[in-house]
């Protein structure tokens, strides 16, 4: 069974295709907020996201999700610890942006990867 993860349009090539290698099942959205994580609630175990604030309500409703790697740094956006009570890891890429490959993707792909064997 291959874990969904959930990218937004604007990902680079590069990050694509760490998370192909990986073998995950990608779904392309154009941008990872609240309404697209409950949309698709009952797959997605990672996200990858810009700055869109998540609220706290949206972990306690996230069925599947077991990573959420935000692009760039900082949580102002996210509460790292409200997720990590519903079982979520959350994780910043400090030095990359969208148009590199930071570590968020090898860190979603990993997750993801071993969570589903």
């Amino acid at each position: 069974m291959s874990a969904t993860v959930l990218v937004p349009t604007y990902l680079a090539k590069t990050g694509y295709e760490v998370l192909q290698q990986a073998g995950l099942n990608i779904i392309e959205v154009p941008n990872v907020d609240n309404a697209t994580l409950l949309k698709y609630q009952d797959e997605a175990a990672g996200a990858i996201m810009g700055v869109s604030p998540i609220d706290d309500q949206t972990y306690a409703q996230m069925k599947q999700l077991k990573i959420l790697a935000r692009i760039g740094v900082g949580f102002d956006s996210l509460n790292p610890v409200e997720a990590a009570k519903h079982g979520i890891v959350v994780t910043i890429t400090p030095h990359s942006n969208a148009i590199s490959v930071g570590s968020g993707e090898r860190r979603v792909g990993e997750e993801c990867s071993s969570s589903f064997k």
